[in-house]
């Protein structure tokens, strides 16, 4: 089995709700993952989550099977960047930039990742972007 490395991007703006989903016949491993979120000036404290979420064919009867929790409050009419990654020093966060341990993750047949702001303060404006380093395979048995 040979795993490739990819680069997807969720750039579109007035949404702090993303949802990736692999194709049909691969599988992703998570390498990391770049959000950037920028908040409006509505008030509340946003609070980042990577769900990795699992559904049958009808999209019903969705689960998580794995969340990481970002643990900041991001304030009103602030921009935070946030880099979830596998290995790294998690004592080096910069102003402004956060990292946060991410643990193994796997996208297959019927999941998807969804990053979205659990408190849900202004999801049609706050703007999200996103970056998603993955390795990808075949889900195809040889």
């Amino acid at each position: 089995m040979y795993w490739f490395p990819k680069l997807i991007s969720e750039m579109e703006l007035n949404s702090s709700n993303k949802l990736f989903l692999p194709p049909e016949s691969k599988i992703w491993k998570l390498v990391s993952v770049y959000v950037k979120l920028t908040s409006t000036s509505t008030v509340g404290n946003r609070q980042l989550c990577l769900a990795c979420q699992k559904y049958n064919e009808n999209l019903f009867d969705i689960v998580s099977y794995n969340k990481v929790f970002a643990n900041y409050e991001q304030p009103a009419s602030e921009t935070v960047e946030y880099y979830f990654v596998r290995e790294m020093d998690f004592n080096n966060n910069l102003s402004g930039t956060l990292f946060i341990p991410l643990p193994e993750m796997y996208l297959f047949r019927n999941t998807f990742l969804q990053i979205y702001d659990v408190s849900a303060i202004d999801p049609t404006a706050d703007d999200m972007e996103v970056i998603l380093q993955v390795l990808e395979t075949s889900s195809k048995r040889y």
